[in-house]
């Protein structure tokens, strides 16, 4: 019997009903898996400023964690009432990256979702410091929530990198299409996959042999996109193999096509990663859409020793 799915949602400082609860509680029901949520409650003023005594600052820290408790407590509620199982946890430790991913780590979670924001009403959203140091440290995917529009996803995207010969990379478009399919099915959605041939880029000569590599022409890469499609028996018309930089087609395709989740790779910028990385940081700049995020299998969890605990000197309320 298949282990149950268990999903992750890191809950907004602010106290808001934000889409990521949306996304969440729509994903957790159609994939039928249990939904945990954790709330970051640390507040640096309150510690790093002497404006209260040890006792003083313990009542407001319980103070703190109960009015984050009760919050979550009532979003909970409705969750369950809908027939989910789901649990959630109040943490006082600093919404860090490293505190973020020590807790993904011991929870032993298969998604983490996340909210992004703007930086104001007329700006895009974009990618915090913390977001990007949070892609580069989980040890699961990411799941960056822009809306909530169709919670239930109508059509999700696979975006894939044809060029790369590392077996990394080889196996990160494997875990793209199976995850997105995987996501397509639970949630009755059309799966699409795309792959970009980018002219400019040309393949990265071997160190012991430092010759130009001759780069495939767009029939050979086009022949390998095929393969790998028909692999998993995506239908050829949503097979979607464009000529371009790979950024500009990706955000542009995905845009016009009102696409409601690009799943894709990122990488931990290793000299053979240069493509992918570069190429996802452009994307993940400004995300067209909700983005689903992987990098390879052999890269991104923490050193044991990072991980041993949840959080250093944490104190937490469950439910």
């Amino acid at each position: 019997m298949a282990q149950r799915q268990r999903l992750l949602l890191i809950a907004p400082c602010k106290m808001t009903h934000s889409p990521a609860f949306e996304r969440a509680a729509a994903l957790a029901e159609a994939m039928d898996a249990s939904l945990s949520i954790v709330a970051f409650a640390y507040f640096e003023t309150m510690e790093t400023f002497n404006l209260l005594d040890t006792q003083g600052r313990e009542a407001a820290r319980e103070s703190r964690l109960k009015l984050f408790h009760n919050w979550l407590d009532s979003e909970t509620a409705q969750l369950r009432h809908q027939g989910l199982e789901t649990s959630f946890e109040v943490v006082w430790a600093p919404r860090s990256a490293l505190d973020i991913c020590r807790y993904i780590s011991v929870s032993n979670v298969d998604f983490v979702l996340k909210d992004l924001y703007a930086e104001s009403a007329v700006r895009p959203l974009s990618l915090s410091d913390l977001d990007w140091q949070l892609l580069r440290g989980s040890p699961a995917p990411v799941l960056l929530v822009t809306d909530a529009r169709h919670p239930h996803p109508r059509k999700i995207l696979a975006a894939v990198d044809i060029l790369h010969e590392d077996p990394h990379v080889q196996q990160l478009n494997d875990s793209i299409i199976e995850t997105a399919g995987r996501l397509a099915q639970a949630c009755h959605a059309c799966l699409h996959l795309l792959s970009v041939y980018d002219r400019s880029v040309q393949p990265l000569a071997d160190i012991d042999e430092p010759h130009v590599a001759t780069p495939p022409s767009y029939e050979e890469e086009e022949a390998l996109f095929n393969a790998l499609a028909d692999k998993y028996a995506i239908d050829e018309e949503h097979r979607h193999f464009i000529a371009g930089a790979a950024a500009n087609v990706i955000n542009t395709y995905v845009a016009r096509c009102n696409y409601d989740i690009l799943v894709m790779g990122t990488a931990n910028h290793r000299p053979l990663d240069m493509l992918l990385g570069r190429t996802a940081d452009i994307v993940l700049d400004h995300p067209p859409c909700n983005v689903l995020v992987l990098k390879p299998f052999a890269v991104g969890r923490p050193n044991d020793q990072d991980v041993s605990a949840t959080t250093p000197n944490t104190l937490s309320m469950k439910k």
